[in-house]
């Protein structure tokens, strides 16, 4: 199994990798900037066979969120960066505002 975690938080790749920094990965023109260091799927005999319906299922889904509903933190904040790390690493539990466009 690939080490994903180890590739994606690599202090030698990443300046603070810790930190969430989305503008890392997109150029001055907005664009994604691909790297073979950026493995959402894994990689080799493992890898996600469903990447390219995952990919659109998730565009979908997001965009139909963003154009329907306002995305606004609670009263607490935003929610912590750090998270759980077991098979994935997934983020502690947190609460969203969502407020219907009109």
């Amino acid at each position: 199994m690939a080490n994903l975690w180890g590739v994606h938080n690599d202090p030698d790749t990443w300046k603070d990798p810790e930190k969430f920094d989305p503008y890392r990965h997109i150029d001055q023109n907005g664009k994604f900037i691909a790297s073979n260091k950026i493995i959402p799927f894994s990689v080799g005999p493992r890898f996600c066979l469903g990447e390219s319906l995952a990919r659109v299922e998730v565009f979908i889904f997001l965009v139909k969120v963003l154009k329907n509903f306002e995305l606004s933190p609670d009263e607490n904040g935003l929610p912590p960066l750090d998270g759980v790390v077991s098979i994935v690493y997934s983020p502690f539990d947190y609460e969203l505002r969502l407020k219907e466009r009109n």
